[in-house]
């Protein structure tokens, strides 16, 4: 559910661009899948990332209804069963996609129109006479995104009504106006929840059920709860430094209709292709999810793959990630969950798809990570800021591990790969600390920081 907000706060980048999920070198991909193709070399590679603490996860390819792979790596929970293709796991905002076929089934019927106002439902949130259901599909609502508040970790583990949840995302000012510009917005979607809710009177999970997943016949996939490894279900891990730890769980009734559902790659690929085979929503509907909007679509991402185009969306949520991307072009689908991440599941997705349209790939060399002493650390910890970065970032020492912390963000862990050098691998972050008191910051640019005494 939650997007790497030094993505944008770090590099200035554009504001409400859209998390790329797969690119790939100029290489044009295959016409056809051969009817049998190697995928060797990407199991081996999945295993190496496993084997070096970079990637425990579950993968899926696709070729129309045929399997192409179906991969899993690690385990349920630390000395737990290994997961495999039927371990569920939590998808994050890949949560959305669901959301938004469900609010096009209700258009389809009548039922509610992309020009209804907030305000049809909660009056009290500020701009809801102005803010339309559209424009919450969009991220142009101006809504602020109650998961990017400072306290949002302190609460995130508690459950909450929907009186709670409303009231927390009417007393935050807007980020804009509607429809002014764009800005990812999990409070949009938690609250298209409740108007499904409202519509149909029904909980959000039992909407999502009997109009989705009945329908496609997939039992691996609902609402999410509390994580049961005897249910097959996978805890996810955070990487101290010296190890994994299972990770903080929120409670899923905080993202709701954001990011509260769970399943398999395999699953998410077969809603990927009915939602594209026109089985779920009219062909009107399809065409508007698929219409952007300052790089968003309504409830859909679009990313490339060579020259072609991928629609989908990606997820996280506590220490999970997910991506999912389906090629309606060619009717093949790429589906990735992933449970302990010390490496970017973008370079995953890259090989994944090279491997599908057979474009040749080679292995990247995979290292186990080094390991530092707190004393090692110590050097590195303290206050930092920066003439062209409009923020500070705060290093400590948190057990074995180096963490940096953005002004108003959540700390975020450090990987090293040299003594003095660190990345966050999952926002593309690399840190250097050349000198006592100095730290390049590497991420779009070069960006000097100097620690404050």
């Amino acid at each position: 559910m939650y997007r790497v907000l030094l993505l944008c706060v770090l590099v200035a980048c554009g504001k409400g661009s859209p998390p790329e999920v797969a690119s790939a070198p100029a290489l044009e991909p295959s016409p056809e899948t051969p009817t049998e193709i190697d995928t060797a070399p990407l199991v081996a590679h999945l295993a190496d990332l496993a084997k070096h603490d970079r990637w425990q996860g579950s993968v899926a390819l696709f070729d129309g209804d045929r399997a192409v792979v179906t991969h899993s790596e690690g385990t349920l929970e630390p000395g737990g069963a290994a997961v495999d293709a039927d371990t569920r796991f939590r998808i994050g905002s890949i949560t959305k996609v669901y959301t938004a076929t469900v609010i096009f089934q209700l258009v389809d019927e009548g039922k509610l129109s992309l020009e209804d106002p907030l305000a049809n439902w909660f009056p009290n949130i500020p701009n809801a006479t102005e803010i339309t259901l559209e424009q919450m599909l969009d991220h142009h609502s101006g809504l602020f995104s109650f998961t990017d508040a400072p306290d949002y970790k302190a609460t995130m583990t508690e459950p909450a009504t929907q009186d709670e949840l409303v009231a927390r995302i009417a007393s935050y000012d807007p980020s804009f106006e509607p429809g002014a510009e764009a800005g990812y917005s999990n409070s949009a979607f938690v609250l298209l929840g409740f108007v499904i809710e409202a519509i149909e009177d029904k909980p959000y999970g039992e909407v999502v059920q009997t109009r989705i997943l009945d329908r496609l016949a997939t039992t691996r996939t609902g609402y999410g709860g509390n994580i049961t490894p005897a249910a097959n279900e996978v805890r996810s891990l955070d990487w101290k430094g010296d190890g994994w730890e299972v990770a903080t769980q929120t409670d899923m009734s905080v993202p709701g209709a954001a990011g509260a559902l769970v399943s398999t790659p395999t699953e998410m690929c077969r809603f990927a292709r009915e939602l594209f085979a026109g089985d779920l929503v009219s062909a009107e509907s399809l065409d508007t999810m698929q219409t952007l909007e300052d790089g968003f679509g309504h409830g859909l991402f679009r990313f490339p793959y060579g020259e072609r185009w991928a629609w989908g969306h990606n997820g996280g949520i506590d220490g999970f990630s997910s991506m999912l991307a389906y090629l309606p072009e060619d009717d093949r689908c790429f589906a990735l969950t992933t449970h302990g991440q010390n490496t970017q599941t973008n370079d995953i997705a890259i090989v994944a798809l090279h491997t599908l349209y057979g474009v040749p790939w080679e292995a990247p060399t995979v290292t186990s990570i080094l390991r530092l002493t707190v004393e090692q650390l110590e050097p590195f910890v303290g206050t930092y800021s920066s003439k062209t970065v409009p923020i500070e970032l705060t290093i400590a020492v948190d057990g074995a591990l180096l963490t940096a912390q953005g002004t108003g963000q959540s700390a975020f862990p450090l990987t090293p790969v040299a003594e003095n050098e660190f990345v966050f691998e999952p926002a593309g972050v690399r840190l250097v600390f050349a000198e006592p008191g100095k730290m390049t910051l590497v991420q779009g640019g070069k960006h000097a920081f100097v620690r404050e005494e």
